[in-house]
């Protein structure tokens, strides 16, 4: 199979907009024959990832710095604050990479590095995703284990020990690149690795607690918290199915799907910007109240986990 991965095809992604796909590195992206550089419809794709950074920086950012500062930490805002690092690093790759392909910066080293930074990254938030699903299921159908039993460190140790495994393939990844090895073939089955295991826990984990939500009426006092926990698992299988159906398509199937790369990545930019929506709509107050800043809405969006836990502990502590 003659493949090359111009430099995980999402970041070159969108490139071509004529039927045919280029593949080379991200050096050597397809510009315009003539003196204006980039084409009309190039532009106008770099400054949608542009705005869709911007936009998900600031969201991720705001997140992070007052899940980490500002309010009080709890085992499931620990994996949100996570989640949200990995998000905001994923953008970061697409902002970097952007401004040096405008300004035709980008040399195949430094192309190479973001490439394995989103494969670290984005690995890492789906294998986080997997784990908020995995310990919202537990909490539902194990309440009591999941309250009174469950170490108390576990979520730093489960976000420590997925940022640990996320950053094994890409450093052997770098380490084979500096030897002069072709690493594409890994990194596309890293990606296709990724999707078989974390798809099918999402999936189950995702129709479990909708189930629990909609068709059991004492579930629905934790509205918000599995709310937010369902539509962040809901946006994420939607947008990440065309990323691994891409990985598959190009690996198994031996196909080259040229325009499906850029769609296929533009939703995996999309889902990193969409948890702080989720956060925001879901925490804020009914209309006819007052408005709240955005530490009000983390606040009530999260109170439901905090107070959970201020319950569990007074019976355990009485009872000692």
């Amino acid at each position: 199979m003659n493949y090359t991965l111009p430099s995980l095809p999402s970041l070159n992604a969108g490139e071509e907009y004529n039927g045919t796909y280029n593949e080379t590195v991200l050096s050597n992206n397809s510009r315009s024959e003539n003196d204006s550089g980039l084409t009309l419809g190039q532009y106008i794709w770099h400054t949608s990832l542009f705005l869709i950074s911007i936009f998900g920086l600031w969201g991720n950012g705001t997140v992070m710095w007052l899940l980490a500062f500002c309010l009080k930490r709890t085992p499931f805002t620990t994996y949100i604050l996570n989640l949200s690092v990995a998000d905001f690093g994923l953008l970061t790759v697409v902002f970097i990479s952007r401004i040096c392909l405008v300004s035709d910066f980008l040399t195949y080293l430094a192309d190479e590095m973001l490439v394995l930074i989103f494969l670290f990254v984005y690995t890492t938030g789906q294998f986080l995703l997997t784990a908020i699903s995995i310990d919202r299921c537990v909490a539902v159908h194990f309440p009591l284990w999941h309250r009174c039993h469950r170490p108390p460190n576990m979520s730093t140790t489960v976000c420590a020990s997925i940022w640990g495994l996320s950053f094994i393939s890409p450093a052997i990844c770098f380490t084979l690149f500096l030897a002069d090895f072709d690493v594409y073939i890994i990194e596309i089955i890293q990606f296709i690795a990724n999707g078989f295991l974390c798809l099918p826990l999402m999936t189950i984990s995702t129709l479990i607690l909708f189930v629990k939500v909609c068709f059991k009426s004492h579930q629905r006092k934790r509205g918000k918290l599995l709310i937010i926990v369902l539509l962040a698992l809901f946006f994420f299988i939607i947008f990440s199915f065309p990323i691994n159906a891409l990985f598959i398509t190009v690996y198994i199937l031996d196909s080259n799907p040229p325009s499906f790369f850029q769609y296929a990545f533009f939703y995996a930019y999309l889902n990193s910007c969409i948890n702080p929506l989720i956060y925001f709509l879901v925490g804020r107050q009914k209309r006819g109240r007052p408005r709240r800043n955005m530490k009000a809405i983390l606040q009530n969006a999260f109170k439901e986990e905090e107070n959970l836990q201020e319950a569990v502990d007074a019976p355990v502590e009485t009872q000692l």
